[in-house]
């Protein structure tokens, strides 16, 4: 596919011409579609080159600007001529402690186990459905082997628990190489203009970031970065910097913002709203820890007791998570910039929001606040980020 997008839409389908005004791209022969990008609008470039493409001398091109993205390809010499010329300013070089930290932050097990079954979906297409059965024979017996060590342990689940858990842990552990290989020999250059993180063993990225032009730099932090004390930092959806320690993450964060973070924010939760902040998890761990009593007291089926048992554990666990995030939360207000520190989802994320990437704030008060004076303060930006600070003191919000 990529021999004939070059080779033959590239020469004769599609026309590039790139300035330092944008790009103008026109496709088709019959009927023609022609694009104009601006220079001004454009907030990332990914120049992608697989093995193959640098055996043709060529690269692939995607342009993420406000409105979209369009992708295109160029040979390997031609420059990207509309980006500017800058020096940089920080240069930084990962060891491969960070690469493999990196990973395990950018695997998602949902994300995995897509990529696992369209990966064996293509095995069986390619090589024949011979490979496909192989494989899953592989993790059958893999699950009857797990499940006879729960059997010896006393932990009873159903079968089809221990064939979901090991092709789950398949499904990561194939992310999670994946992800390895797409991030070794990273680096990452920051300067005025742009930053430009170059990674990759077989396929070879390159990914330009505009800081000017995004809607917020990110620090994205989970229970494993917590541990190491060292977050990935992101603009917009693009890993820029893989997880340092905190001298060095504060750097870089600096010198892509222009604002150093806070050692401390002027407006946190306070402790008493730590309820607040676990109320869900807690909850289902409440309802779970009831149901358990109750299986207890009519000697109900063992595998229905060690599923609820599960459930309290994985609630409790986050319940903790949920309470380590609210003590790290909070928010300071800069003269051209908002800094908050807040949860969303199972993440804690501290961005820096330009204030013209700011599309709208909103504060809400339910029923359970008015007695405290709390608000959950909410920020919208450009684009798809949206934090959501819990429990804040009315008079402090900012």
């Amino acid at each position: 596919m990529e021999f004939i997008l070059y080779f033959v839409l590239r020469r004769f389908f599609v026309s590039v011409k790139t300035d330092a005004h944008g790009i103008h791209l026109r496709k088709g022969l019959i009927f023609r579609r022609v694009s104009f990008v601006p220079a001004a609008v454009i907030s990332s470039v990914q120049v992608k080159r697989t093995p193959l493409l640098r055996l043709l001398c060529g690269k692939k091109v995607t342009i993420r600007a406000l409105g979209g993205k369009v992708t295109f390809y160029l040979k390997n010499n031609e420059p990207l001529s509309f980006l500017p010329q800058q020096e940089i300013s920080l240069s930084l070089r990962h060891r491969s402690g960070s690469v493999l930290l990196g990973a395990l932050c950018e695997t998602r097990a949902l994300g995995g186990m897509i990529l696992f079954s369209t990966s064996l979906t293509r095995i069986g297409n390619i090589l024949g459905s011979g490979y496909y059965d192989r494989i899953m024979n592989a993790i059958n017996q893999t699950a009857q082997g797990f499940d006879k060590l729960l059997s010896d342990l006393r932990i009873a689940v159903p079968s089809v628990t221990a064939v979901l858990a090991v092709f789950v842990a398949a499904a990561w552990a194939f992310a999670f190489l994946r992800n390895s290989l797409r991030l070794c020999r990273f680096n990452v250059g920051i300067g005025a203009c742009y930053a430009i993180a170059r990674h990759g063993l077989l396929t070879l990225y390159e990914d330009i970031v505009v800081p000017n032009n995004l809607s917020a730099s990110v620090i994205s932090n989970t229970a494993s970065t917590l541990l190491f004390r060292a977050a990935p930092i992101y603009c917009g959806d693009i890993l820029t910097v893989l997880p340092m320690d905190n001298a060095a993450q504060n750097t870089a964060f600096r010198h892509l913002t222009g604002i150093t973070l806070p050692d401390r924010f002027c407006t946190i939760p306070p402790k008493k709203a730590i309820f607040g902040h676990i109320a869900v998890p807690f909850g289902w761990g409440a309802a779970f820890a009831a149901a358990l009593v109750l299986c207890y007291l009519t000697n109900s089926d063992p595998i229905l007791r060690t599923l609820l048992w599960a459930g309290v554990w994985v609630c409790l666990w986050y319940s903790f998570l949920f309470g380590m995030y609210m003590l790290r939360s909070g928010t300071t207000q800069h003269s051209n910039a908002t800094i908050m520190s807040a949860r969303h989802g199972v993440r804690l994320y501290t961005a820096c929001i330009p204030a013209d990437s700011t599309a709208y704030r909103r504060t809400d008060v339910n029923i359970f606040q008015l007695k405290d004076d709390m608000c959950d303060m909410r920020i919208y930006c450009r684009g798809h980020l949206r934090l959501r600070l819990r429990n804040v003191p009315n008079d402090q919000r900012t």
